[in-house]
């Protein structure tokens, strides 16, 4: 896959949210109902737009992964279950290289 990696905008906010709820729900099993329910939350109101936010959008332009940098770490990295395995987290990766000499990422 070769998407194109842009600056967030707000136009993108609901997507991602969206996008965060269905990654989390297919890879954090740990996570309780209570637990997806609080984070949704601080998703949604305001944690997307605490870090510099970086979206991989597909060829229809639509978002399917972000990541969140704080400085030089990544602190979030996300991307849709149905393009897992497509280069999408490693593209952002490498973005996150180049434009800040990323060396540090944060589960």
């Amino acid at each position: 896959m070769t998407g194109h990696i842009v600056a967030y905008k707000e136009e993108y906010h609901d997507q991602l949210v969206e996008l965060w709820h269905r990654a989390v729900c297919s890879t954090h099993d740990f996570l309780t109902e209570e637990d997806l329910r609080f984070y949704y939350k601080m998703v949604k109101n305001g944690a997307l737009r605490a870090v510099e936010l970086w979206v991989c959008l597909n060829k229809d332009f639509k978002p399917v992964g972000f990541m969140g940098l704080d400085g030089s770490k990544i602190e979030m990295l996300f991307v849709d279950p149905q393009h897992h395995g497509r280069g999408a987290g490693s593209q952002l990766i490498r973005h996150a290289e180049s434009l800040k000499g990323i060396n540090l990422l944060s589960m």
